[in-house]
């Protein structure tokens, strides 16, 4: 038995948390007033169409977060 460490279950949580985010619907973002499109193409490379720059880069966070949380959370500590 291997021992399991607080830093391993949350690491494993991370993981079971990302394989379970929504890849399709509509999500809300509270001071967002556009309509942001982040589709993939069969690779998963996202693209993002917003009507404003401002948009553009919420997409482009959401699409990175979704993409490489781990690794962001990693940098942030």
């Amino acid at each position: 038995l291997t021992p399991v460490t607080i830093e391993n279950q949350a690491a494993f949580q991370l993981r079971s948390t990302l394989q379970q985010a929504r890849t399709k619907g509509t999500i809300r973002i509270e001071g967002l007033n556009d309509k942001v499109e982040v589709l993939r193409d069969r690779w998963g490379v996202p693209h993002i169409y917003a009507p404003t720059e401002l948009g553009a880069l919420y997409g482009q966070g959401y699409a990175m977060a979704h993409d490489r949380l781990p690794t962001m959370l990693k940098a942030y500590r």
